[in-house]
């Protein structure tokens, strides 16, 4: 099903890029079905369960899209628009903005802000996305060193640029899990089956542990990298579908010099197919090994039977 929806995407990418898609209707039906495939993937993965346990998870590192050199920093306020988010059913804002109360040199390894406590954990990326006076593009400046709850100041690595005074601080996950995602309680686990192989009726023989270990395919649309936190050039087709192309090259004539985003968006979801791919391949092997287990099963119980049988008979 996945698969079929990033199929889908990908043809709507082709829609709003051809020669024949020139109106301002195309364009935003294309964009707007992307933004619905996408949220299907999302609920998909949130809900798939099986006998109580989760199938699918979404962990994965934000770094990729916030370290892109080419990373808007008003991406960043899209996504922690409290009203975008909601809307989309995301049940925590990913991102904190905080703002200096006082400059920071390149040496500082304790930054306090002005803006009231926060909470943030070991790993959590600090990007500068205003300098104090104007809005600047997404600057990793440091990391947080400790978890801190509550606090107003944060212990982090040395940063990596001089902070002048009442600038603008966003600080994000170093790696977004199920529980910041889905709201869940604790994070997914990997599902273990461990068959233990029998003690013979007819002869002493040790005990057999052969464990099953299924790792939950990572294909949320993090994980997928269709996120500003993830894909290449900081698009988020979850919450904006196509509308944050930075240039109308290829879908509105005519065309000119400036980047239509077109290849990248292309690149983004051919990605995300091949991600799913492998996850699919993945899922065969398992299918196999599932039926060399239940295979062996069968071969303990028929081998017992046949004990005792043999016992009886004696």
């Amino acid at each position: 099903m996945i698969y079929e929806l990033l199929i889908a995407c990908h043809d709507q990418v082709m829609k709003a890029s051809s020669t024949g898609a020139r109106t301002d209707g195309d364009f935003e039906s294309a964009s707007m079905n992307i933004k619905e495939f996408v949220n299907e993937i999302r609920l998909i993965v949130g809900g798939a369960q099986y006998n109580g346990r989760y199938l699918l998870q979404d962990t994965v590192d934000t770094v990729r899209g916030f370290a892109s050199p080419d990373f808007d920093a008003s991406t960043i306020g899209a996504i922690a628009d409290p009203a975008g988010v909601a809307a989309y059913g995301e049940t925590t804002n990913f991102t904190t903005q905080v703002t200096l109360s006082a400059a920071a040199n390149q040496n500082d390894l304790s930054v306090t802000f002005d803006t009231g406590a926060i909470s943030a954990k070991k790993g959590d990326i600090i990007y500068q996305i205003n300098d104090g006076t104007t809005d600047v593009s997404a600057v990793q400046v440091g990391t947080v060193n400790a978890d801190a709850t509550d606090a107003t100041s944060l212990t982090t690595t040395a940063l990596a640029i001089a902070l002048p005074d009442n600038s603008v601080l966003s600080i994000v996950p170093g790696v977004l899990t199920d529980v910041l995602i889905y709201g869940d309680s604790v994070e997914r686990e990997s599902i273990t089956s461990r068959l233990k192989g029998p003690r013979g009726f007819c002869r002493n023989v040790s005990s057999v542990f052969n464990d099953f270990v299924f790792e939950l395919p990572k294909v949320g649309i993090h994980s997928l990298k269709l996120t500003s936190f993830t894909s290449s050039g900081g698009q988020d087709y979850h919450i904006q579908g196509l509308s944050q192309w930075t240039g109308d090259d290829g879908v509105f004539l005519p065309d000119s010099i400036s980047d239509d985003d077109v290849d990248e968006t292309i690149n983004d979801f051919n990605c995300a197919i091949k991600i799913i791919g492998v996850e699919l391949d993945k899922m065969k092997a398992y299918r196999y090994m599932c039926c060399l287990r239940e295979k062996q099963v069968r071969i303990y119980k028929e081998g017992q039977k046949k004990c005792m049988e043999q016992k009886l008979k004696m």
